[in-house]
């Protein structure tokens, strides 16, 4: 018996060796001149082969109250989790003389192997692409008045892919700048979008644009969307129309700018667009670049059933048979969830048609999709988007009464058709290489080139079952509304299955004044407002190791679209009173510093390289390192950390420890290096705790790997 937890019984608990013990206990009972009982006896050996069918009904009536369980979950409505479709940034390259409109829905994908199929990726929304091409990048830092300014080429890095971080740092009241060179000239509007790793704090930074005719002339912003390098987004720019061009070696430009290194220097004669980057926080500033693409639109791994809503291409679902409650089911599933929108699924489309006699249908007329059907004789339907069911209500026309009832019950004969909808097609199957997606499956005039520059990403499989049976008792016990933290970050991992990591922040206030910070005022550190009546809610997806790379992203980021997401989710389950902000992850680097001694006798029988020559087993060691600091699959079980989390130096030992044969470790010690946040400050005290044996991390910090090389030192031994 348990103290407050109901222990549910075992319906039968004996074991194979309880039966045959028992079954042979009756023997001299019914069978007197059976004497015989060795396991070589031909009737013990039944008695057992009877022990193991019984055993195995037993297992099965053991696994009934589980079936309840399942069934219970079924009946509330908690379905798994469905597969969440990956994501890529399609390029372009087109010809003709002005710009070429690619629809939303257009399918490119990978290339068909004799063991593989095809990923197919449709574009998410229509896209107007020039018949011009963005060729190279180049970033120059002006750190002083003298020029000229060296450049470095991040061609390779930012727009080739598979792309590289890239930093630009701009110097306290200077202004660095973004040279950005096209093959063409144009004057059309020109969209450039950039995604950041590291991006400027609000108000810090100031834009502008500029041209060459061949002097310098202004270059007219007419949308910034990344709010000053503040977030992901496109810039839109135009050009006037006597843009020239110019090469970096060989023109007046080589008096402003010169190549940082041999290997950087750019000879092409180019149409270059220079987008200033002035510092205006008077602190030195450090942006990280993740990408600038042009001619570039977003495409998912989902695809969408009759895209241009013909008659002849709808999906029949079935004919009405007048009963309440008829279900219809799609022939794909899951739904696609549309990121951002307040309506995720109304992509959906679903039309019912009467008959009127004779053999003669009405037209086609679309009901109204809704969460929970009202009472009342409108025509709604519910869809459930994991299970791709469509269920219509139980008003009957021929009923006089108005109880209990809900949604038009379509005419016995009806026919039922999906117009259109959106599916997801696959899992972590789509999170495919950079410079797969080449192959054009859609016929749009004057495309010549597709290519992802960068990994598709954000592909997840369906939820485990366990997970789910998990689930069961956590949804009960928040009914869907946000009130506890707990509340929060239950709702926020329920939003996408891209989620691996949530922590939801109460407000905190300064306990005593030390230095500039003044008893009873909020926690700013971290870029956070921890305010009373503010709840911060981090979160950090998942890193799936690319099929194109050894190791999983080490440092991951949820983008802007997860974070509206997630955002929007919340902000309909929240108390009123509360306010609430939904961020990524503020890391803090951790590196290791540690000495091992390699015994003479593992390098002379092979088991390792000598280190004094090669760096093999070091590297294994950074590896090792890298893989348990790893913020979402590290630790000893590879589940990852917590935001909040501290590390001790006994779990650095347990991860990199040598086998006794090899050698052993001299010396451990932890470091926090640091932060990867904006502003990096931390709170007070905390630097007390930056290094030694274990290591003091913030509420609102989690871990990341910091090694250096030079930290790890292996010695051969005497």
């Amino acid at each position: 018996m348990s103290n407050g937890r109901l222990v549910p019984p075992n319906l039968d608990d004996r074991t194979w060796q309880d039966i045959v013990d028992e079954a042979r206990s009756l023997i001299p009972k019914y069978a007197p001149e059976w004497t015989d009982h060795n396991p070589s006896d031909l009737g013990i050996t039944l008695i057992e082969l009877f022990a193991w069918l019984v055993e195995g009904l037993i297992y099965r009536l053991n696994r009934v109250p589980e079936k309840n369980y399942i069934e219970l979950l079924n009946l509330i409505g908690i379905t798994r989790d469905p597969a969440t479709p990956a994501q890529a940034n399609l390029t372009f390259k087109v010809s003709g003389p002005g710009p070429v409109m690619i629809p939303a829905g257009s399918q490119y994908a990978t290339q068909q192997t004799e063991t593989e199929d095809p990923v197919v990726f449709e574009t998410d929304k229509d896209f107007n692409a020039l018949p011009i091409n963005l060729t190279r990048i180049l970033s120059v830092v002006k750190a002083s008045p003298s020029i000229p300014w060296p450049y470095e080429n991040k061609t390779s890095d930012l727009l080739e892919g598979p792309f590289q971080p890239s930093e630009l740092d701009v110097p306290e009241f200077m202004g660095s700048s973004i040279f950005l060179g096209f093959d063409l000239p144009t004057t059309e509007d020109i969209q450039v979008n950039f995604s950041f790793r590291k991006t400027a704090s609000e108000g810090a930074v100031q834009l502008g644009a500029f041209y060459f005719s061949p002097y310098l002339g202004w270059a007219a912003i007419i949308d910034d969307q990344t709010n000053s390098f503040v977030k992901d987004g496109k810039i839109v720019m135009q050009v006037p129309p006597d843009w020239q061009s110019l090469s970096p070696s060989t023109s007046d430009l080589s008096d402003l700018m010169a190549p940082s290194t041999p290997g950087d220097e750019v000879t092409d004669s180019l149409f270059w667009l220079v987008i200033v980057v002035e510092n205006l926080s008077g602190i030195d500033l450090n942006i990280v670049f993740e990408e600038i693409s042009f001619n570039s639109v977003s495409a998912t791994n989902a695809l969408t059933v009759n895209i241009n809503e013909t008659d002849a291409q709808a999906e029949f679902l079935g004919l009405s048979n007048g009963k309440p409650f008829q279900i219809f089911t799609l022939n794909n599933n899951p739904l696609f969830k549309k990121p951002g929108v307040p309506d995720p699924f109304n992509h959906l489309k679903v039309q019912v048609r009467e008959p009127i006699g004779g053999g003669v249908f009405g037209p086609w007329e679309e009901w109204i999709r809704v969460e929970d059907i009202p009472e009342g004789d409108s025509k709604y339907y519910k869809s459930n988007p994991v299970t791709g069911e469509i269920m219509f209500g139980n008003y009957d026309r021929d009923v006089s009464s108005t109880e209990d009832r809900n949604g038009l019950i379509p005419l016995e004969g009806s026919e039922i058709r999906s117009l259109k909808y959106r599916y997801v097609v696959g899992g972590t199957k789509g999170n495919v290489p950079a410079h797969t997606i080449n192959v054009l499956r859609s016929a749009v005039a004057n495309v010549i080139e597709v290519n992802n520059p960068g990994t598709a990403t954000g592909g997840s499989d369906q939820e485990d079952i366990k997970d789910t049976k998990r689930r069961g008792p956590e949804v009960l016990k928040n009914r869907d509304r946000a009130v506890a933290l707990s509340d929060y970050e239950y709702i926020a991992k329920e939003t996408s299955t891209d989620i691996k990591t949530v922590r939801a922040l109460p407000p905190r206030l300064h306990e005593t004044t030390i230095g500039p910070y003044i008893a009873g005022e909020p926690w700013l550190f971290g870029g956070l407002d921890r305010s009373l009546g503010r709840t911060n809610v981090i979160i950090i997806p998942d890193a799936p190791e690319p099929l194109d790379e050894p190791k999983p992203t080490p440092q991951p980021q949820p983008d802007e679209s997860l974070l509206v997401e997630v955002s929007d989710y919340l902000n309909t389950r929240r108390t009123v009173s509360s306010h609430l902000t939904v961020t990524g992850p503020r890391y803090l680097p951790i590196r290791v510093i540690a000495t091992i001694k390699i015994w003479p006798s593992a390098i002379s029988d092979g088991i390792v390289a000598d280190p004094s020559i090669d760096d093999t087993f070091k590297d294994s060691i950074i590896e090792k390192l890298e893989r348990f600091l790893h913020p979402t699959r590290g630790k000893e079980n590879n589940a990852g950390w917590q935001v909040g989390e501290r590390i001790f130096v006994n779990q650095a030992f347990s991860a990199i420890q040598p086998s006794t044969e090899i050698g052993f470790i001299e010396t451990l010690e932890l470091s926090a290096a640091t932060p990867i946040y904006v502003p990096p400050d931390r709170p007070p005290g905390y630097d007390l705790y930056d290094q030694g044996s274990w290591i003091l991390v913030a509420d609102y910090e989690i871990i990341c790997s910091g090694v250096l090389p030079a930290d790890i030192t292996i010695v051969k031994i005497v």
